[in-house]
């Protein structure tokens, strides 16, 4: 053994590794320090940043029936359901959006991974698209977030599918 350590000590902590070049932040840490998280000088709670601009796909034509949103699980991204989004689009002949939670693919990340703000990312996403009613349909954490977003928004869902919710 080297180092003299036990096999039952913790091993320590990695260190924090910083990035150097254009574009990267200097300074501090982006995370609390431990004497902030143990209540010296800690700082209040965090505002919930606002919406991010999610990564999406749009599947067949814009109809006059509400569009299909899928919302994908935790360890997924808008690809998870593309199969399942191709059959939808071509099936139903209406149009299927697919796209990237918060964190996940290829939208923005964030440090805030709420249900509500994930929502909010949603509904930015409608907005912008211009589509004032939808379906959702959503796996695991997707469902989760299409019943804040329902909860939130109640006239603007048509109906939430929940699909494999978690435990």
């Amino acid at each position: 053994r080297r180092g003299g350590a036990s096999p039952t000590a913790c091993p320590r902590p990695p260190p924090r590794w910083r990035l150097s070049g254009p574009g990267v932040a200097r300074g501090p840490a982006p995370w609390p320090r431990a004497s902030a998280a143990r209540g010296r000088g800690a700082p209040g709670p965090r505002p919930l940043p606002g919406a991010v601009p999610l990564s999406h796909a749009a599947l067949g034509p814009a109809g006059p029936r509400p569009p299909l949103v899928l919302l994908h699980g935790l360890f997924g991204s808008r690809g998870s359901l593309q199969t399942v989004a191709n059959a939808l689009a071509r099936r139903s002949g209406s149009q299927v959006l697919t796209l990237d939670a918060r964190n996940h693919g290829g939208s923005p990340h964030s440090p805030v991974m709420t249900y509500e703000a994930m929502s909010l990312d949603v509904q930015q996403l409608l907005a912008r698209l211009g589509i004032p009613k939808c379906i959702v349909l959503g796996h695991s954490m997707g469902g989760k977030t299409a019943m804040a977003l329902a909860l939130q928004r109640v006239k603007f869902i048509t109906a939430v599918l929940n699909f494999l919710p978690p435990p």
